[in-house]
């Protein structure tokens, strides 16, 4: 919806976007049930970024996208840090990378939409630094 609202406009696309993004932020309180939990930041990801889009409506109440970035600092986030700190108690090399570069983009996200330097950094760092499977010194061999 917010994708559909940026390219043609129709605040009736705004709208649902915005209703979306409230309910769930009002509703969704913990993050659980799934095995691979490491996964659902990909949901985290899309969520950030389409408030991010939203962010320039001006019919999305202030109070509504505090409470939204409020809800991705504190439930998406610890589970994205979380993550890439722990790896779900393994080894920092035993899940492949798409689980690391999942959670990188989903703390990426919430940086950005949240304007916070330090999570958007800890992504960044994470990348550049990690010695796991979705960092830089094992995601790109060399020759």
């Amino acid at each position: 919806m917010a994708l559909r609202w940026e390219i043609t406009g129709d605040n009736n696309y705004a709208n649902a976007a915005t209703n979306i993004l409230n309910q769930w932020s009002l509703i969704c309180t913990n993050l659980y049930g799934d095995p691979n939990i490491g996964l659902l930041p990909l949901y985290g990801c899309q969520f950030a970024c389409g408030a991010e889009i939203m962010r320039s409506y001006t019919n999305w109440q202030a109070s509504d996208f505090a409470r939204f970035q409020g809800w991705m600092t504190n439930l998406w986030y610890p589970l994205c840090s979380g993550f890439l700190t722990g790896h779900d108690g393994t080894s920092n090399t035993y899940i492949w990378a798409n689980w690391d570069l999942c959670n990188m983009d989903c703390t990426i996200a919430i940086g950005v939409l949240c304007d916070n330097r330090t999570i958007y950094n800890q992504a960044i760092n994470y990348y550049k630094t990690a010695a796991s499977n979705g960092a830089a010194k094992q995601v790109v061999y060399y020759l």
